[in-house]
């Protein structure tokens, strides 16, 4: 009997843990000097859900943030939920209201990106933001 117990609190484990398939996500943001958005305030690099486009105002649905340093060069690694694959995009914004969450109708963001998740894997994703 303590050897089914053994073989099924295993059983249990491995199904537990191929359950979860999160996505690794590496961004790195490349700062450029540039009058488009100069604002002071709380910057922040994020990742959302889809292909986000400014001609198509997309809805951003923000899986993850860091805030970061305006006008420095920085990396962050992200490791998100299980989700099926698709496309995540990366994103720098200014925290206009200092709530520190992206609120719908910030005028601009400062740079995007996206790229292809796959599930148990890294995705790179270098955005160009404006300072």
């Amino acid at each position: 009997m303590k050897n089914l117990n053994i073989i099924t609190t295993i059983l249990i484990a491995l199904v537990l843990s191929n359950c979860e398939n999160p996505r690794y996500v590496d961004a790195g943001v490349i700062w450029t000097d540039d009058s488009y958005f100069s604002e002071e305030g709380d910057w922040y690099l994020a990742i959302s859900d889809g292909c986000y486009s400014n001609c198509e105002g997309a809805e951003i649905n923000v899986l993850d943030q860091y805030q970061i340093e305006a006008n420095k060069k920085t990396t962050q690694k992200f490791v998100l939920g299980s989700g099926s694959e698709g496309n995540l995009t990366a994103f720098v914004y200014l925290d206009t209201n200092d709530n520190g969450t992206y609120d719908d109708g910030y005028d601009k963001l400062t740079g995007y990106k996206f790229n292809y998740a796959t599930a148990n894997e890294t995705t790179a994703i270098a955005v160009s933001a404006y300072f």
